[in-house]
């Protein structure tokens, strides 16, 4: 599993929003990513990470702020633009490890 300290050399582009306590958005510029099989919250790194196509991508870390309150009982919404133009979305819950 990749350490998200060990900067792969390309990271997804993504913007990561929270609203307090109740879900976790991240729109992806690559539609890709936003078909993640899971999407983890590690809490010793602070980073949050996707499996696809079995291998861990780490999209980015959050705040310490907003990180004290990351629980696996929240939303994650995965959203990307494909070609065609259509919204791809992933609407599930984040899973967390400690």
């Amino acid at each position: 599993m990749q350490n998200c300290t060990e900067r792969p050399q390309e990271l997804p582009r993504s913007s990561i929003t929270f609203s307090q306590g109740s879900e976790i958005s991240i729109m992806f510029d690559d539609p890709f990513f936003a078909q993640a099989e899971l999407v983890y919250y590690d809490y010793a790194q602070g980073s949050v990470n996707a499996i696809l196509d079995g291998a861990t991508i780490c999209i980015g870390h959050l705040p310490l702020d907003i990180a004290d309150d990351v629980s696996s009982d929240m939303r994650l919404c995965l959203t990307a633009m494909n070609e065609e133009g259509n919204m791809v979305v992933l609407d599930t819950r984040i899973q967390c490890f400690h």
